[in-house]
């Protein structure tokens, strides 16, 4: 996330934090990798079923995230299109809330 400049940044709550954006950037989320048990301290990334740029509505499963024990989907609950993808297929070992992926409102952004 280089260059990537917030002026503010609310609690994560299930791996996403709303950013509100310096003036070079629009307002965005940035999704943190996911617990998807109670016990999950980190994860790998499995396949994106998402492209940047994609339209994403609450329910659609955005990536495959891979633990010790089991492989699941990670269904986004927000509306709003895929900006980037900060953590590629095959990346390994992300503590949770390291940022995965930036989601915007508008597709324009």
């Amino acid at each position: 996330m280089a260059g990537l400049r917030a002026g503010h940044v609310a609690a994560p709550v299930g791996g996403l934090a709303r950013r509100y954006s310096a003036k070079s950037y629009p307002d965005h989320q940035v999704v943190g990798m996911p617990a998807l048990s109670p016990t999950m301290t980190q994860g790998n990334v499995g396949q994106w079923q998402k492209s940047v740029g994609d339209r994403i509505v609450p329910g659609d499963v955005l990536v495959e995230i891979e633990t010790d024990k089991a492989q699941m989907d990670f269904e986004f609950q927000e509306e709003g299109y895929l900006a980037q993808i900060l953590a590629p297929t095959g990346t390994k070992d992300l503590g949770i809330d390291t940022p995965i992926a930036v989601v915007v409102e508008d597709a324009a952004d």
